[in-house]
């Protein structure tokens, strides 16, 4: 972990424009590690900020990937404990009624 941050670190210090103010690493998810990066781009056009910011993530990915680490793609299964029945009949908390038809000669 101390090797992405130092990664992000080089990244932003390589630029002219971005200045690293700070990088954490703020917890622990199911399938992620989360970390906060805080920079300013020494420009006030908002273009050239998401320009920046693009530049960094995809140096970033192709950092990580040198260091072969793999997203994870999150996955869930869900595990039904009782599914309801397809058989004909009364649906739970209902009662069954049934009606008789006689004949009469």
């Amino acid at each position: 972990m101390v090797r992405h941050i130092g990664l992000i670190v080089q990244l932003i210090a390589g630029q002219p424009l971005p200045r690293l103010d700070r990088v954490y690493c703020r917890g622990f998810r199911d399938s992620s590690l989360d970390f906060e990066v805080v920079f300013f781009v020494l420009d006030s056009g908002y273009g050239v900020y998401m320009d920046e910011r693009q530049k960094l993530n995809l140096a970033l990915m192709r950092g990580l990937a040198a260091m072969n680490v793999e997203f994870a793609f999150p996955t869930r299964t869900v595990h039904i404990a009782s599914a309801p029945s397809t058989e004909p009949g009364p649906r739970p908390g209902e009662q069954e009624s049934r009606t008789r038809w006689t004949a009469a000669n």
